[in-house]
């Protein structure tokens, strides 16, 4: 009916403003004791106030820069070597083998993007790939194909976590 929206968080900084506000009005008022309940107001205004400002987590890129180097490693490698002992020297296998990799540093790139509390806008450039450049493939025939589609999807997607850090680095 009004079209207001439930508050999916706390703004303490105006939190912090209205106590102060109703510090100062309490100050002003004709209320026994004023000046007490305008001070504890004010003090209780400083004190949320300080544990926001000293509680609020900096975005930290340190996980992240892990992640890059993981991403990195997991470019770099060769298919075929990511194969366990004992298993068939099957291309096929070794790109469904390489890729999970992939799609398991992918999933977890994208949860520390959120814990690090990247935007959604950088998160969103970061899964959607309009255009990649495919990579040479060390694979021959149609898994080399797709292997170097993937590669291509991962390196882009390298780049974009690069400008992210930098951009969380300069905040």
């Amino acid at each position: 009916m009004l079209g207001l929206k439930p508050a999916r968080f706390t703004r303490w900084d105006a939190v912090s403003a209205a106590l102060t506000l109703l510090g100062f009005a309490t100050a002003l008022t004709e209320l026994p004791s004023r000046q007490f309940i305008a001070v504890g107001f004010i003090v209780i205004a400083l004190i949320v106030f300080l544990l926001r400002t000293l509680g609020h987590e900096h975005a930290d890129p340190a996980k992240l820069i892990v992640l890059k180097d993981e991403g990195t490693t997991i470019l770099n490698t060769n298919p075929m070597d990511m194969l366990k002992r004992g298993d068939a020297k099957d291309e096929n296998f070794a790109v469904a083998v390489w890729g999970m990799n992939a799609h398991l540093w992918f999933e977890e790139t994208l949860a520390e993007l959120k814990r690090a509390g990247v935007s959604d806008g950088d998160r969103s450039d970061f899964t959607t790939l309009i255009t990649f450049q495919p990579l040479p493939s060390p694979l021959q025939g149609e898994d080399g194909n797709h292997h170097s589609h993937r590669l291509g999807m991962l390196a882009e997607r390298l780049h974009r976590l690069r400008a992210i850090i930098a951009k969380l680095e300069s905040s």
